[in-house]
């Protein structure tokens, strides 16, 4: 009583506060001019007020202000709270949408508006079963969804719902009754998640999964079937060397030998696919691998289709092993050429990409950065979405029986992703297919060194340790080098193959070890036998490809590989080879 107002409701003021309606209570003639309203926050309690002003006539004569306050700080906190909720919802990447107990539309977000592709407008008062529903579900999906949400539970789950422009999107949804006071549901609010950029990604996982599964136990096939041929090959080439050039017989084992070959070369697939063959990686230019592969892809897919190659004018340099990338172009033609049997074109371009974060993210492969793209597009019959879906896959193919084998593309899709790259395709029925090469860019300079090698007699007098637990291979491999004049001492394992050393230390000039053995394995072996003798020089055999060798010996001490099935002729030129080198090997080093 008795002081100034703002000075004791404010903080901070040096004068009448700005909302103050003093001077508007009185008309200029000093008679009251009605009610007044504002709300007035005192900054000394914190509390807001809803006040309402008016001027009176006093008791004693004088014109007085009256004001009514009215506390609505609690109002102006539930205000606060919703308008936060409201900006929430406005601003969350969810869709959201509330409807009545009926189910009828009665607020969405702007999420939710992006999502279905309807505007506000359209989609206000409406049901979502009559604009969104896909037709996928059965009616006792629905009856179970409204079960739950009529007991008053939250539903979670996965629902097939359709755009505005009628594609089919997959949802993740979790819809929640609203009760009032009295526990009665009024309303349902719905958060929306759009699944689709995550089912894309879960497909890939899954399709890389099943890729690795089937490229292992391809792996382990291709393992066995080189040890049974690296058999077949040697007697059947140990067999052709005692045969007279008129012997009627020959031919036979002439045939045999042919049909070996072929298999050999469906290993060196399966092993290509598992991502377990070998990789001779060196920069190439791309476009020279490109140019190289053009007049042998015009011979190899008939006259009746035309090749065009529009390579990019600049320098395409790649990290690669170029007789791999040529045998990928040569699948994608073998493909072309079956999809256009009365002709067609077919082009291969290449150019230089920038792949994105974004880019990147979504087809889950790779790193940002400058790429190399092959494009190789035909105008066949195409392919429609469940082919091709599929066309990656190992031993699927669409061709008749006999014409195929199914691994074309398959190895294809191994040797990009060994090269660090990632190939996808495009097709649709009657519209042709393009393949998609990228393959990461380097800047080394591109350079190749040429060797001749130098002819050199296949026999020997050296005494070579053979360790082989395949009692065929071992007993091949003996025979061959033995009728060259070598000396062979056998094990059957690793642990067996330290002990012959031991017993003939001196006498031996080579150790040709298989990789994989019982009991111990040729890595283990010549660690030890390297213990007594560091310079001793060494093979490596194995099933599996050279790159699983790789793995478990240090090539850079001196070891050499030689993958099954090998022939005769190759394996007595790597066994001269290797005797004929002047010793230069360190001890190797456990892994």
């Amino acid at each position: 009583t008795g002081k100034v107002c703002w000075q004791n409701l404010q903080e901070g003021q040096i004068g009448p506060c700005s909302f103050c309606n003093n001077d508007r209570l009185l008309t200029a003639e000093g008679m009251p001019t009605g009610v007044h309203h504002a709300e007035i926050h005192n900054q000394v309690t914190g509390k807001w007020y809803d006040c309402r002003d008016q001027a009176i006539l006093w008791s004693d004569g004088r014109m007085v202000r009256l004001e009514i306050a009215t506390d609505i700080t609690s109002r102006k906190e539930v205000e606060e709270e919703l308008r936060l909720q409201s900006a929430a919802l406005h601003a969350a990447a969810n869709a959201i949408v509330i409807t009545d107990k009926n189910g009828t539309i009665e607020w969405v977000n702007p999420a939710f508006i992006a999502l279905t592709g309807y505007n506000e407008a359209e989609i206000i008062g409406t049901n979502p079963r009559d604009m969104l529903k896909s037709g996928v579900h059965s009616q006792a999906f629905f009856k179970e969804l409204w079960d739950t949400l009529l007991e008053g539970k939250v539903w979670r789950g996965e629902i097939t719902n359709r755009h505005k422009d009628g594609t089919l999107y997959p949802e993740g949804q979790t819809i929640t009754p609203v009760k009032d006071a009295s526990g009665e549901i009024t309303h349902f609010i719905a958060i929306k998640r759009d699944l689709t950029e995550q089912r894309k990604l879960e497909a890939q996982l899954h399709h890389a999964q099943k890729m690795e599964s089937i490229g292992t136990l391809a792996g382990g096939i291709a393992h066995d079937f080189n040890n049974i041929l690296t058999t077949i090959i040697g007697y059947g080439t140990y067999a052709l060397m005692k045969m007279t050039p008129d012997d009627p017989k020959r031919q036979y084992v002439q045939h045999m030998l042919e049909a070996s070959d072929r298999a050999a070369h469906l290993t060196k697939d399966l092993l290509l696919f598992s991502r377990k063959q070998i990789f001779s990686k060196k920069p190439v230019e791309l476009n020279l691998v490109v140019a190289k592969m053009e007049k042998f892809l015009s011979r190899v897919i008939g006259e009746d289709i035309e090749v065009k190659t529009i390579p990019l004018r600049s320098s395409l340099p790649v990290l690669a092993d170029d007789y791999q990338l040529e045998q990928v172009l040569m699948n994608l033609a073998t493909n072309a050429r079956d999809a256009m049997p009365h002709g067609g074109i077919l082009t291969v371009t290449t150019e230089e990409v920038v792949l994105s974060k974004k880019f990147v993210a979504t087809q889950n492969f790779g790193t940002p950065g400058p790429y190399a793209l092959i494009t190789v597009t035909d105008t066949g019959c195409g392919m429609d979405e469940p082919t091709r879906q599929r066309i990656f896959e190992p031993f699927f193919t669409t061709k008749e029986v006999g014409k195929g084998t199914g691994l074309g593309l398959a190895v294809a899709y191994g040797i990009i992703q060994q090269h660090e790259g990632f190939i996808n395709v495009y097709s649709e029925p009657g519209m042709g297919t393009t393949f998609r090469i990228y393959l990461p860019l380097i800047t080394a300079k591109i350079s190749e060194e040429f060797q001749t090698p130098e002819e050199a007699s296949v026999g020997g007098t050296e005494t070579i340790l053979l360790a082989e637990d395949d009692e065929y291979v071992r007993a091949m491999t003996k025979s061959v080098l033995t009728e060259f004049g070598y000396t062979i001492i056998e094990a059957v394992n690793g642990a067996e193959a330290v002990s012959k050393f031991n017993e003939f230390n001196e006498t031996i000039d080579l150790l040709l070890l298989d990789m994989i053995m019982p009991k111990m394995n040729g890595k283990e072996a010549l660690d030890e036998i390297r213990q007594l003798r560091p310079d001793i020089k060494a093979i490596f055999s194995s099933g599996y490809a050279p790159e699983t060798i790789r793995q478990k010996a240090a090539l850079a001490e001196g070891v050499h590989l030689i993958a099954k099935p090998a022939s005769p002729t190759e394996l007595l030129k790597k066994v001269r080879q290797v005797l004929d080198e002047k010793a230069n090997v360190k001890p190797c080093t456990p892994n």
